[in-house]
Order: C-alpha cells, then structure tokens, then sequence
C-alpha cells in the first residue's frame, strides 16, 4: 500500500492493506490482533514498544468492543511514548466492507512540535 493524497499531510490516506501484506507484517511482529479480552494496557505497552523500534504496528480488531479496547490502548500508549519521544501517533480506520465488523486500525508516526512556553 502506498499513500495516497500526499506526504503525510493533513487528508492524507495510506491504502488498505492486502492480505499478503498483513501476513508478511505479522511474520515481522508488526500485527496486533485484539480480543475482547486483550489486557488494554499490556497491548498498549506493545504498541509502545514496537513503535520505538521502528515503524508503529498494524491492529486489527472484530467488533465493537474489540475496537473500543483498541481505541483505549492507542489512548494509553500515546502516554506512554509522549514522556520520552519525539513523536506521537495517529489512527487511521479501514473498515471491512463485508458483514464481518472488522476493522484494522492503522497507526503513523508523526513528529512533535515543542509547545510555546
């Protein structure tokens, strides 16, 4: 996938990922798979984790309440790196266009501005 509307500029969008690129990230340990009984913080201490060593991963979530769980753990790892990074992350959802509920949330990196004291 590549991104569409420019570089990473306000509107602008990655591509869905397809599913060989969905495997080929999980085979890197990039893909984090939510359940509705995933620990929000221990999914946000990987989200951190992984975002520190490189790109941030993909999260695919089923369902309302998975998607919630997700939300929540986005909300806590961005505590998490804003303490110590140079940066912050932002959420993009690709819904499924079938029945299923699906949706994979896709994290970027962006860089912070220093705040006017």
């Amino acid at each position: 996938g590549g991104v569409r509307g420019g570089a990473g500029g306000r509107g602008s969008r990655r591509a869905p990922y397809s599913k060989r690129q969905v495997r080929s990230l999980e085979a890197d340990g990039r893909v984090l798979k939510i359940s509705m009984t995933t620990e929000v913080k221990k999914i946000a201490g990987a989200i951190a984790h992984v975002s520190r060593e490189g790109e941030p991963p993909l999260l695919l979530a089923t369902g309302p309440a998975c998607l919630n769980t997700a939300s929540k753990a986005i909300a806590i790892a961005r505590g998490y790196i804003n303490s110590e990074a140079t940066f912050d992350l932002r959420a993009q959802p690709e819904f499924e266009s079938d029945a299923s509920g699906g949706c994979t949330l896709i994290l970027t990196k962006t860089q912070h501005k220093p705040h006017a004291v």
